[in-house]
């Protein structure tokens, strides 16, 4: 078997193997591993593919199911799992990687549809805490089981637990101070 231009094909092709069958006696260690490369843009494709794929099909079955968009389902988490399920506007912002103007468009959107409510702090009249309402609450309920359901059938049912382990791993590295900003 030749080389690829991302490494000895016989290596990728034996790890990838393994991973697919999720062979549980792969340890770290033991596992074939590729050679280090500048750069994998099979592995970018790849990851940006699925996860459009995957991203279409729980954003359409969400819409359908409770009304909400994936971006408005992650607010109404953010809120329901911070204590007192409320977060300034500026924080609830940086959570979901908005501007200022973007979550204030969708804050005004949710608190049309009674999801969430806008509270001034009585400390600084600047600052508004966005707060989940009792509907947003039981909608967030139901959009969760939804989103779960979903990514359950499309991307972890078809993997191992092994390989639902691995995941877990690189997405440790990959979030770990060292590859951070």
């Amino acid at each position: 078997m030749t080389d690829s231009p991302f490494g000895n094909q016989h290596a990728r092709n034996t790890t990838i193997d393994a991973l697919r069958r999720g062979q549980d006696h792969i340890s770290e260690g033991s596992m074939p591993t590729l050679p280090p490369q500048p750069t994998h843009p099979d592995a970018w494709r790849g990851l940006l593919k699925f996860h459009a794929r995957v991203t279409a099909a729980v954003s359409s079955r969400l819409q359908v199911e409770t009304g909400l968009t994936l971006a408005e389902l992650e607010v109404l988490t953010h809120l329901s799992e911070h204590p007192g399920q409320r977060l300034p506007m500026s924080e609830l912002a940086r959570r979901v990687v908005l501007t200022p103007s973007g979550i204030t468009r969708m804050v005004d959107r949710l608190v049309a549809r009674d999801l969430i409510e806008r509270r001034k702090v009585h400390s600084d009249a600047r600052v508004q805490h966005a707060v989940i309402t009792d509907s947003g609450r039981r909608l967030v309920a139901k959009a969760t089981i939804v989103q779960h359901e979903e990514v359950g059938q499309r991307f972890l049912a078809p993997l191992t637990p092994t390989q639902i382990g691995y995941l877990r791993d690189i997405w440790a590295v990959l979030e770990s101070d060292a590859c951070a900003d």
